[in-house]
Parts: C-alpha cells; structure tokens; sequence
C-alpha cells in the first residue's frame, strides 16, 4: 500500500533551509560512514558500485575467497523509530532549540487509511519519516550512521547506498569467511531490529568470489535470520549484476 505525504509547500521551504545548513554540520563532523553513498552530494550510485567492485577485485587479485551478502531493508522510511532518532541527533551534535525543532518537526504527524471511499480516522505517527519531505532522507542516514561502528565492520567491508547495504569477507578458505560472514551477519541483523529496521532474510543475496581453486561452493551453506543460504553465481548490487569473478557478464547479457 502506497503512503502518500501532503506536505504543505512553505514546509518544505523551511525544510530546504535546515537541510542546507545540517548537511554542512555534517560534512564539517565527518560523523557519515565512508561508505553510505546515499542522499549525500559528490555521491552517486556509480560510485558506490565502482569503490565496492574495486575492493572485490583487489581481494581476489590476493588470492583470497571474497564472501559477499546484499541486504533488503523493507520500506525503511516508514519504520524508523523517532524516539531514536532524537538521542542520535544528540550524538551528533544537535541540542538546545535545535534539537527541540526536530522533536517538533517529528511529531504532530497523524495518518489514516481511505479504501474504495472509505475513510478510517486519523492515528497519530509514532514511527517514520515522511516520504515525499526535505529532511527524510538525511533523517534516515542519522538513524543509520552508526552501524559500521556497532556492527563492527570498516571502511574495507562495506558499502550502502540509502537502504541497499552490502557487507563482504576476505579470508583464505571458505570456512574462515562463512564464519565472518554469520557473525557480521548476525550483528547487521540486532542492529536492524533495535532501530526499528525491518530485514527481510528471505531476500538476502549471497555469493562468494575468489581465485578457482578455493571457491568450490557446491555443498557449502551459512545461516543468515534463522534461513539458510547457498551460494548463487550472480549477485545484484543497485542494478547492477555481478558473477562470482567479479565481472559484469551477466548484467551485459541481461542488457
């Protein structure tokens, strides 16, 4: 079911203006992961493909086993928990009438559902962040600001664009990288769940590269969200499809 947001247009001019001058408090803090490419300027969804491919390829190119896991976050907009996002604002450095605005901001919402004429009453917004407004998407990238750091990943394991976000493991053998694979796993998943994240496992990717003589993954499984995962030989990242050698063959052919 589509949500529609009817934003008045003097909002969203206010809304331009505080996100003018957040994005600065921002980029000044350098407090955004490296590697979320999403809904920030200078990044695009060219960049993240050709920063997280280069990654692959320079592990591979040391001979190691590269495992690979794309997450599907459902309708991430509308579950962001705002009672969370207030203490995270804080982290950054947003206090006083500021983060008094935001709180504002935030609240107030009311919603309601019409189908086939019918009209339900209106509820009161406790959890999301209005699609279709200024300050969303920034939004969203705060709530999710700290997961490389909770997760306990780095710069070198990661890239995300908005709620796209893949994780990968380089090691020597097959072994070593599904078990870094389900504990980075894992970890992603508590982190979902405790912002308000919904992950639908069903729908995670994984596929596992590396040099021919170690990626031999006919009987080899990981467990991800209780489901259990083999290894396909193609993955998609923001439309983009790869095979276990990195390569863009079978985008090419699908184009």
């Amino acid at each position: 079911m589509a949500v529609v947001c009817i934003l008045p247009a003097l909002s969203k001019i206010l809304e331009t203006v505080v996100k003018t001058d957040f994005e600065i408090h921002l980029a000044k803090t350098e407090v955004l992961p490296n590697t979320q490419f999403g809904f920030r300027r200078g990044r695009s969804t060219t960049t993240a493909l050709a920063t997280a491919h280069a990654k692959w390829l320079k592990a591979e190119q040391r001979g190691k086993v590269v495992g690979v896991l794309g997450f599907d976050l459902s309708a991430v907009f509308d579950t962001v928990d705002q009672l969370q996002l207030l203490p995270k604002l804080k982290k950054l450095g947003i206090e006083g009438m500021q983060l008094e605005w935001f709180k504002s901001y935030l609240s107030g919402g009311s919603q309601r559902v019409v189908w086939n004429g019918a009209e339900s009453d209106f509820l009161n917004v406790k959890y999301g962040v209005r699609q279709g407004s200024i300050l969303g998407p920034i939004l969203y990238l705060v709530l999710v600001a700290d997961v490389t750091s909770c997760v306990g990943i780095g710069d070198e394991e990661n890239s995300s664009y908005a709620d796209d976000f893949f994780l990968w493991a380089v090691g020597d053998s097959l072994e070593e990288v599904g078990l870094l694979l389900e504990t980075k796993a894992d970890a992603f998943s508590k982190y979902a769940g405790g912002n308000g994240l919904v992950l639908n496992a069903a729908k995670t990717q994984f596929m596992i590269g590396g040099t021919a003589k170690k990626k031999d993954t006919s009987a080899f499984t990981i467990r991800v969200g209780g489901v259990e995962l083999h290894p396909s030989d193609e993955i998609e990242f923001l439309g983009v499809k790869f095979d276990s050698d990195f390569t863009t063959a079978p985008h090419n052919a699908y184009v």
